[in-house]
Formats: structure tokens, C-alpha cells, sequence
């Protein structure tokens, strides 16, 4: 007959909704971290030779999160660029803005929310409103040295959580 613990319950298997219960935190924790170190890991940012020069008239604006989102004139698609915040679209209204950015040659990173396309630098009407090198310093700079910490961190916690030395001798 198993050994009765009020502590843990009945025999061995008895505490595993307690087990999980416990380690909740840790499984939320490593549920942020695994797609977050997916893309902190995965993507970097292009360099500035792998980006090609868009222009025209701007079509239509609309601001979205933390940046704006556009179309230009006889160029396909919807552009996003955060250069200037979503208070830019002003900027960008004017009938008959022209403006110049850059997007990648080989169209290698993922459209962002509602299928626009990551532009870097901003020109308006021959005005420098951002700078391309800057935008890609930034976007670099958020990459490695901001997401990947809090992907490691996450991590470490979650898995230190997991493996506390009470739970270890507790489960043999």
C-alpha cells in the first residue's frame, strides 16, 4: 500500500496537478520565450546594400501601432516605416507628397501586420525625415541587443523554475 503524505497526496503520481500547478509560470515563461528567440535569433535585420530604392506619390496613409502605413503610386503594395511614429501621417497627407524609402531587394523579411511592407529611411517631398543607416542601426540594435537578453532571461527563468532542486528530489 503507498504511503499516505497529506503534503503531496496519495503514492507518486498523486501531485502531478499540483507539479503543474506550481510550474505554470514556467510554462507561460517558455511559451513567450520560444517564438520570441525564433525571431530574435532568426531575423537581423538587412544590410544597407541589400536594399533597394522605392518612389512616387503618395496614395493613401493611415497610421497603424507605432508607425504609418502607405501606398505610392504605381508601386504594389502598402509600406510601413516607424521613422517618424504614427503622428507622421500628417506629414504624409499633403496632396501630392512625394516620397522616397527603401525596402529589401529580396523581399526576405515577413509583412507585417495587415500585409504591409518594412520600409527603412524616409523622404518627403526631397526632405530627409529619417535617415536609411540610422533606421537599420536602430532595427539592429533592437534586435540584438534588446530582444535576445529578454529571450535568455525568459529562458533562464523558466528553466530554473522547472528545475529547482526541491522539485527534483520531490519527483524521485
Amino acid at each position: 500500500m503507498a504511503a499516505v503524505d497529506p503534503a503531496r497526496g496519495v503514492g507518486h503520481g498523486a501531485d502531478n496537478e499540483g507539479m503543474i500547478r506550481r510550474h505554470a509560470l514556467s510554462f507561460l515563461l517558455l511559451a513567450l520565450a520560444l517564438p520570441l528567440g525564433v525571431v530574435s535569433f532568426s531575423y537581423s535585420p538587412p544590410a544597407a546594400q541589400d536594399l533597394r530604392e522605392i518612389s512616387g506619390r503618395v496614395g493613401t496613409v493611415a497610421r497603424q501601432g507605432t508607425g504609418i502605413v502607405f501606398t505610392i503610386d504605381g508601386v504594389a503594395g502598402r509600406f510601413f516605416n516607424d521613422s517618424i511614429g504614427g503622428y507622421g501621417a500628417e506629414m504624409l497627407e499633403a496632396p501630392g507628397t512625394v516620397v522616397r524609402t527603401y525596402i529589401e531587394k529580396d523581399d526576405r523579411s515577413p509583412l507585417l501586420e495587415g500585409g504591409a511592407i518594412r520600409t527603412w529611411g524616409l523622404w518627403a517631398n526631397g526632405s530627409r525625415i529619417a535617415w536609411m543607416e540610422d533606421d537599420l542601426g536602430s532595427d539592429h540594435f533592437f534586435s540584438r541587443w534588446i530582444l535576445r537578453p529578454i529571450t535568455l532571461v525568459l529562458l533562464g527563468v523558466a528553466i530554473t523554475r522547472l528545475l529547482r532542486p526541491q522539485d527534483l528530489v520531490e519527483r524521485a
